[in-house]
């Protein structure tokens, strides 16, 4: 086990944001598929990490243009839900009055932490429907990069070794 800074999450009963960002990528068929990515961290009920994803997914209501699934990621297993809902924005945010919906297909990937009672939620949203299999690729991209390990420290570049007394001249 190496030593050094490393990050715990704090306890609280509601999920806690720890990243958000948007996401534009240009698809073969040149699509602008677009959205936003979002990932926090939320405590699970203690036990097995392996049966996490099993119980998330119980959790998750079968809904019309929902599917549902457990994955393998390189950080263990992870409950899948994909699903198209409607999502009401405040015009606030765009500076206008009244609110507006969109349809938007959301990919969520629920990972238990290894050794504590807690869950990291990774979210990709997008209103780009035609280019669902580059948004489920780049959802399970993201996913897949989550790791519970902690960073090894950069090594020093090697050097080139000056010989200053070889007996070889």
């Amino acid at each position: 086990m190496g030593t050094g800074p490393r990050s715990t999450p704090t306890r609280s009963a509601s999920p806690r944001l720890v990243h958000f960002s948007s996401f534009a990528l240009r698809t073969d068929d040149d699509l602008l598929l677009t959205g936003i990515c979002q990932i926090s961290a939320t405590d699970r009920p203690a036990g097995d990490p392996h049966l996490y994803p099993h119980s998330a997914l119980r959790a998750h209501p079968d809904e019309p243009d929902t599917h549902k699934a457990v994955v393998p990621l390189p950080a263990g297993l992870a409950a899948v839900v994909v699903a198209d809902q409607p999502v009401t924005v405040p015009g606030a945010l765009f500076g206008v009055e009244g609110e507006s919906t969109s349809a938007v297909r959301t990919a969520t990937f629920h990972l238990a932490f290894p050794r504590i009672p807690q869950a990291v939620v990774v979210s990709l949203s997008t209103e780009v429907f035609d280019a669902e299999e580059e948004f489920l690729e780049l959802a399970t991209l993201v996913a897949a990069g989550i790791s519970f390990t902690a960073p090894t420290p950069a090594r020093e570049p090697k050097t080139a070794v000056t010989v200053t007394n070889s007996p070889f001249g």
